[in-house]
């Protein structure tokens, strides 16, 4: 059963095709890696914390963007997901899925599943899959005076198949930290632009999450807990 909402499909897009100098593309895969890998929540850090906001764009001017806020928090086994539209809650034995408009929370019979699933929101993860043949360019305005921004820019091929026409990566120039990254779709999408806003990257300080996954959807009387009251579960 898959249990991640499209805000995490985005992964598949980077997986491109392009030609560059070998020069600049050396200097440029270096910088790229060191900085999407500040996000990474599948290595071995068992401490990581990553808060964005993902805002999509139609191309149908009387649409409202949509704005998503997305936390993330993983220690050592256990691990979190937090958004407004579902939440994930896992450990080494057991992972529940909740979808808060439908009423409804799934306990996981199939835990790898869930981490493969939830590993769809590593980014240094996805970024990895272009390193040897994107194209990429750098497109930072002289003005620009405390970030940079990184052009990527998919064969014609892959924006056929993965609909993502550009992605721009954006970073803070001293630190090197991932502020932002968008990707302009092609215009045949539906969707205009997804924007990825990142308010905290942290893989250093104690991440405090729960004791385990069954306490964050039960009561100590194995009762769910209150704010879930009038939600159904079913194991799947």
């Amino acid at each position: 059963m898959k249990i991640i909402s499209s805000m995490f499909w985005w992964g598949v897009c980077f997986l491109l095709l392009g030609n560059h100098t070998t020069q600049a593309q050396e200097n440029l895969l270096e910088l790229t890696r060191k900085v999407t890998q500040t996000t990474s929540i599948t290595n071995t850090n068992n401490n990581v914390h990553l808060k964005y906001v993902q805002t999509s764009t139609t191309r149908d001017r009387m649409d409202i963007p949509q704005t998503t806020e997305v936390e993330i928090k993983k220690s050592g086994n256990k691990q979190v997901m937090l958004s407004e539209p579902m939440e994930v809650y896992m450990d080494d034995k057991e992972a529940y899925v909740v979808y808060k408009e439908a009423k409804k929370i799934f306990k996981m019979k199939d835990i790898q599943a869930v981490k493969e699933q939830m590993s769809s929101a590593d980014m240094s993860k996805a970024m990895e899959m272009l390193w040897e043949t994107a194209k990429i360019t750098e497109i930072t305005p002289q003005h620009y005076k405390n970030s940079r921004i990184l052009k990527v820019i998919p064969s014609s091929k892959m924006q056929e198949v993965s609909k993502v026409a550009r992605v721009d990566i954006i970073f803070e120039r001293s630190s090197q930290q991932l502020q932002k990254v968008v990707l302009f779709m092609e215009e045949k999408s539906y969707l205009k632009k997804i924007e990825f806003k990142y308010l905290i990257i942290d893989q250093h300080e104690p991440v405090q999450i729960f004791n385990s996954a069954k306490s964050k959807i039960y009561d100590a009387s194995q009762k769910l807990l209150k704010k879930y009251q009038g939600y159904t579960i079913q194991e799947v």
